[in-house]
């Protein structure tokens, strides 16, 4: 029920809400998405993906279901997304990422979580800027912000590292084994050829702090700080967007 909108006279991007925007039908039919450019589609399954993490991450605790239904479609947009960018012409590959990417923000995944979208945020701050293309931008500032909140809440990045992965937390400490995680993730965006640095996008750091000014002005909770696990203050964002230099 979600649709975003660039004013790029002001550099402002920013979302509205409403119920009335849900469609009654929607009619998907992946041979349409067979002439996607190679670049574009792994900026897709990069969106795909951080769709699923920004719930995952940023709910709340105690829902097993919903992680694991989490789990299953960011294996199945790594798995099916490496076959699309293969062979474009892969149906099977288009269709199952596709259906994905609908499931993806449906609602289904991401039921009773609370779940929020500080990656999406600041991303949208990015791109209001800069010319660049959103899945690009969050390939970037996702792995840097899962860094961060990593130090906040590691139990559920060593969840993440161990069934995305397969990795074992009993041979390293906590923290460790979240961080190898999301290292082996900022790899899989890397092997798909997306950007995970701003300066692969052209953008340096004089304007770090404006970026970050704007991210809270758009979106914030009655303290003043972009919410999600944890709520971040506008130097949090900022040292975020230096870590992914």
């Amino acid at each position: 029920m979600g649709a975003v909108i660039s004013n790029e006279e002001t550099k402002q991007k920013s979302f509205v809400q409403a119920q009335c925007l849900y469609p009654v039908v929607a009619l998907v039919d992946p041979e349409l998405t067979m002439s996607v450019p190679q670049d574009q589609t792994a900026y897709g399954i990069c969106d795909i993906i951080t769709h699923v993490t920004e719930g995952y991450f940023n709910g709340v605790d105690g829902t097993p279901i919903q992680d694991r239904f989490a789990e299953s479609v960011i294996i199945t947009a790594m798995e099916y997304g490496l076959k699309a960018l293969e062979d474009g012409n892969n149906l099977e590959a288009r269709a199952q990422v596709q259906w994905a990417s609908i499931v993806a923000l449906n609602g289904w995944v991401n039921t009773g979580t609370n779940w929020g979208f500080p990656v999406h945020m600041i991303e949208h701050t990015l791109s209001a800027y800069h010319d660049i293309t959103h899945g690009a931008g969050l390939a970037v500032v996702n792995p840097a912000w899962m860094r961060f909140a990593a130090n906040h809440r590691p139990e559920k990045f060593v969840q993440f590292a161990e069934r995305i992965f397969g990795l074992d937390a009993k041979n390293s400490s906590d923290l460790d084994c979240a961080l190898e995680g999301i290292n082996r993730f900022e790899a899989f965006l890397k092997s798909i050829g997306c950007p995970t640095r701003l300066s692969e996008l052209g953008i340096g750091d004089a304007l770090l702090t404006e970026y970050a000014k704007e991210t809270v002005r758009i979106i914030h909770d009655d303290k003043g700080l972009l919410p999600g696990q944890p709520p971040m203050s506008e130097a949090d964002i900022v040292a975020v967007l230096k870590s992914a230099l």
